[in-house]
């Protein structure tokens, strides 16, 4: 009798866990609401764990994402493997919220993330710097050819059809192309808008395109 009772238990336990997990995130996160078009994207990466709020209430669609934020948020998506503190940036540090992620990400075999190159930020990873539409292209690119999804280089025609396809950063173009061609990236108000700051709704949704199209 007590097994039944302790295999009834944890069938119980499971049932609540999941139902606590799918409770709707509108009932949740108070600027979240029906009818918004980015409530299933937000509700999608909350469930999987990939995206939390800025507090226990608030998911702040409209708010910035920074490069750090974001590096955790890939971290995530790989199942938040261990990694042991080194200095890997002098600005990530051990400390930090996403000192494990930037660790992972910036490893010889995973090369999701990369720091700056040039300029007075020469060396550094700026995980507090705002995250542009094509760093964040880049660097799910990066992850995509990581996990092999990815092979060869991605066209670029899909560009084209942006009258500011010129403004795109050289290193970014064929990650920009892929997002766009996979329907990651649809645009912003008829551009790609490079350079503009990536939110955290615009992230919410790509994560979830990304999942679902390569199946995760």
């Amino acid at each position: 009798q007590d097994k039944v009772d302790r295999t009834v238990q944890i069938l119980t336990d499971a049932q609540n866990a999941l139902t606590e997990k799918s409770e709707p995130v509108r009932d949740i996160f108070v600027d979240v609401n029906d009818g918004d078009w980015f409530e299933p994207y937000v509700q999608y990466v909350y469930d999987r764990g990939i995206m939390t709020g800025i507090d226990s209430t608030h998911f702040a669609p409209a708010a910035d994402l920074n490069r750090g934020q974001f590096a955790t948020i890939l971290y995530r998506m790989e199942g938040s493997p261990e990694v042991e503190y080194k200095e890997v940036f002098p600005d990530v540090a051990e400390e930090a919220f996403y000192a494990d992620a930037v660790i992972w990400a910036s490893a010889a075999d995973v090369r999701v993330i990369t720091g700056y190159t040039m300029g007075e930020n020469a060396g550094k990873f700026g995980p507090e710097d705002k995250l542009t539409r094509e760093q964040m292209a880049a660097m799910l690119y990066r992850y995509a050819k990581y996990k092999g999804y990815i092979t060869g280089e991605s066209g670029t025609e899909k560009l084209e059809t942006f009258p500011d396809k010129d403004n795109v950063s050289e290193y970014a173009v064929q990650a920009v192309g892929w997002a766009v061609s996979e329907v990651l990236i649809t645009g912003d108000n008829g551009m790609i808008n490079p350079s503009g700051t990536a939110l955290r709704v615009q992230c919410a949704a790509i994560i979830e395109r990304f999942m679902e199209r390569y199946d995760r």
